[in-house]
């Protein structure tokens, strides 16, 4: 089990990273409000490397459920226009999901988000 750093929510998985030099566990509501969305294909994406490196064909997009697991992994060299948005509609239906609840995230190739179980 795991605490959201933030929040202080008991958690079974947690996003972990390093903010202001500590080591942080953090639940995907805590994560989202820790960065700036960026528009991405008319939809509001996360990018954890906005201002260190430009976005590049070789990254991912990734989804992730309010529980913090990833339903989804597209290379953004397949990408096609428009797919986030259909994609979040198929999930909404698939796992019972409203679409404002899907995390997603810009990932970089050469970096994984760290999900501690």
């Amino acid at each position: 089990m795991y605490t959201c750093q933030f929040c202080s929510t008991s958690l079974k998985k947690a996003f972990t990273g390093t903010f202001k030099g500590e080591h942080i566990h953090s639940c995907s509501s805590c994560f989202k409000r820790s960065l700036s969305p960026i528009e991405f294909d008319q939809e509001s994406v996360y990018y954890p490397n906005v201002g260190r490196r430009e976005i590049q064909i070789e990254d991912y997009i990734v989804m992730y459920d309010t529980n913090v697991n990833e339903v989804v992994r597209i290379p953004l060299k397949t990408y096609e226009e428009g797919l986030i948005g259909l994609l979040k509609e198929d999930l909404s239906q698939d796992i019972q999901i409203d679409t404002k609840d899907i995390l997603v995230v810009i990932e970089p190739w050469n970096t994984t988000l760290v999900i501690e179980e």
